[in-house]
């Protein structure tokens, strides 16, 4: 678990990076009142997070057992940790997109949104892991499957972009 959360930290840092520029940019272009660019801006910074996580997903998903031996000479620990990395490579593109869009959409001044759907979140990964852990038994795997990365993106981003692209102010 330790090992691969430790290699999910390197696309997340590179993506992290998107969000930060995301946020920034679109909160800077926003104040302008220079929406369109606020837009394209945000956009930009979703698609190149979006192939950032497919290239890295990819290595993940065909060559888990390379990449995890980098890290570790136990062929044992590296055939137990395998799954586990693909299914990051899997929950990669959601996890982007949720820390992508939501700095983007506090760049459009909307902190209120991202709070309830943050609480929400919060809450729904709680109550999923309490279930897969302790009442289904599914011990790690459990916690790997309520990861809020896969639960609240599904929830929220899509209806937040829509959200706000849709109600942006035009000059």
């Amino acid at each position: 678990y330790n090992l691969v959360l430790s290699i999910e930290v390197f696309p997340l840092m590179i993506y992290m990076g998107f969000s930060s520029a995301g946020l920034t940019l679109v909160g800077q272009k926003t104040g302008e009142k220079n929406h369109d660019e606020a837009i394209r801006i945000g956009l930009n910074c979703l698609i190149y997070a979006f192939v950032t996580c497919i290239v890295i997903g990819l290595l993940f998903i065909f060559a888990p057992r390379p990449i995890l031996t980098l890290f570790t000479d136990d062929i044992s620990y590296v055939d137990l940790s395998a799954p586990y990395l693909q299914f990051i490579a899997i929950i990669l593109l959601p996890k982007a997109i949720n820390n992508v869009v939501g700095p983007s959409i506090r760049g459009f001044g909307d902190t209120k949104w991202m709070l309830y759907t943050q609480v929400f979140g919060t809450v729904l990964t709680i109550a999923c892991s309490y279930v897969f852990i302790m009442v289904l038994n599914m011990d790690v795997f459990g916690a790997f499957l309520c990861r809020d990365p896969v639960i609240a993106p599904a929830d929220r981003d899509p209806y937040s972009v829509f959200r706000h692209f849709e109600s942006l102010p035009v000059d």
